[in-house]
């Protein structure tokens, strides 16, 4: 099963991907404490293009162009996720794509706390966690990754990035 979480409705509605998934969550996740209504900033006033962010400083974005999205908070939304999936799949893994524009730390460690053991991969970039929250928030989640064993694999749209990503994806099925 895949299940997809994007910030950005006009993307959700466009994108043929989204289509093929087998749920489309269509919210921002964030390190609040509760659902609230929030601004998805655009990345360079493109409202169907990459990068766009919660986060009102990020290089690429503009603060004066942007969308209404819906903020859940990682953890909330994780555990609620577990909840659904438990009920319908017996045996699975977690693999987790990750652009979240800032948020990637607090998404790994919401999904790490939820899942444990069933998160079996990661793939992604963690520039804007160093970006957006600094060098210390950057190297805490490194050290975390690497303390948890959670196996970790660059990703991006990049074409050079997809092959080592694939090969991770097909290690997980192995393994599984």
């Amino acid at each position: 099963l895949s299940y997809f979480i994007e910030a950005n409705s006009k993307i959700v509605n466009h994108a043929n991907v989204y289509k093929l998934a087998d749920g489309v969550f269509n919210c921002a996740l964030t390190n609040d404490s509760n659902v609230s209504i929030t601004s998805l900033f655009l990345s360079n006033n493109d409202s169907l293009g990459q990068s766009s962010s919660i986060f009102k400083n990020k290089k690429n974005v503009s603060p004066d162009s942007s969308i209404t999205t819906l903020g859940v908070p990682a953890n909330s939304f994780f555990r609620g996720f577990k909840k659904h999936i438990d009920q319908i799949e017996l045996d699975y893994s977690v693999i987790l794509r990750l652009n979240c524009e800032g948020v990637e730390d607090d998404v790994i460690y919401a999904v790490h706390e939820v899942f444990k053991e069933k998160l079996k991969l990661i793939l992604g970039s963690l520039k804007d966690v160093k970006e957006i929250k600094g060098e210390s928030a950057y190297i805490k989640l490194q050290k975390y990754i690497k303390d948890n064993l959670i196996s970790f694999t660059f990703f991006s749209s990049s074409v050079n990035s997809w092959e080592k990503a694939h090969r991770a994806i097909l290690n997980v099925d192995n393994k599984h």
